[in-house]
């Protein structure tokens, strides 16, 4: 039998136990991590607002100078539109399969990237290709950063967090008028060729992306969910991260906490060697599909047209 030199060690050891990740969430506290961790996401919030307020300023600064008209305004309006519709379905897919963290990071990098390369578009179909792709990519941060910032707190806090985080949406079409009169109204004019010179609305895009990338930089600070890696059967290393969590909110060490393993849900996503026989992509649109049909058969049925409804009045209006 072995004796235990130190009394804190033993009753550590003893105290351990096992619980769900909500429960481990709750007993990791609420402190400064958080408060990172939502400044994080509001600058994510407001780099999608930002995107989709975008249009109502960009286009008439750039109607003379693209020689634009009514209908080249709303085809490259309608285009972000329609690149957002598109990927509706396929960043929540990706981000089960791959992870949250991943694919938001990705994406506002990408996003970047895009609105960069609209900064020297030259005509309304390079224009409005552009605009497609910035919607097609800011789907994914405007909808997957309520379910990372859900899967970083406990039951009780969850609805309050992801309320008081959408007003941020509501701020960025405060903030985006400021900046586009400042930029707007300040004569920038610097030649890069005989056939391009970057006026104040392709500056304006520019100082509108840093919004991307200053969130995808500041994004690799945090882990990824907890609640993601348990789905996936990967519980030591959410756990490790709840302790980290634990340690930055309480100023305990890690090994004080409470909780020394997790359990796993009845259904884990887990590796199956017949699903990796199939390909990466074929498994991921059979995914598709299948969330697809549990969303438009009973029980959930109702819900969802009914959802679907609300939502399409409330942007319609």
């Amino acid at each position: 039998m072995v004796e235990c030199t130190e009394n804190s060690n033993c009753n550590s050891t003893q105290k351990k136990k096992s619980a769900d990740v909500d429960s481990s969430l709750r007993m990791a506290g609420y402190g400064s991590f958080h408060y990172e961790f939502l400044v994080i996401c509001a600058c994510c919030i407001l780099s999608a607002g930002f995107q989709n307020g975008l249009s109502a300023y960009l286009l008439p600064a750039a109607q003379c100078e693209l020689g634009l008209n009514y209908a080249d305004i709303g085809f490259t309006n309608a285009a972000f539109l329609v690149g957002g519709t598109s990927s509706a379905l396929f960043w929540g897919i990706i981000a089960d399969v791959t992870g949250r963290k991943r694919v938001l990071f990705i994406t506002l990098m990408l996003d970047f990237f895009a609105n960069v390369a609209c900064c020297f578009v030259q005509n309304v179909v390079e224009l409005s290709l552009c605009r497609f792709l910035s919607g097609f990519i800011i789907g994914a941060p405007a909808s997957l950063i309520f379910t990372f910032m859900a899967e970083f707190h406990a039951p009780e806090n969850r609805a309050k967090v992801i309320c008081f985080s959408g007003v941020f949406f509501t701020v960025s079409w405060l903030i985006l008028p400021i900046i586009a009169w400042l930029v707007l109204s300040f004569p920038f004019n610097f030649r890069l060729s005989s056939t391009l010179t970057i006026t104040s609305w392709r500056f304006l895009i520019f100082v509108i992306s840093l919004s991307d990338l200053i969130s995808a930089v500041w994004l690799l600070r945090l882990p990824e969910s907890p609640d993601f890696l348990v789905t996936k059967g990967k519980t030591k290393k959410a756990l490790e991260i709840i302790k980290k969590i634990y340690s930055r909110n309480t100023g305990e060490k890690k090994e004080n906490f409470a909780i020394g393993d997790i359990r796993v849900p009845i259904r884990v996503d887990s590796d199956d060697p017949k699903e990796h026989k199939q390909g990466k992509v074929i498994r991921i649109f059979k995914c598709i599909y299948s969330q697809i049909k549990i969303v438009f058969e009973k029980p959930l049925i109702v819900n969802s047209v009914l959802m679907s409804t609300i939502m399409f009045g409330n942007m319609y209006g």
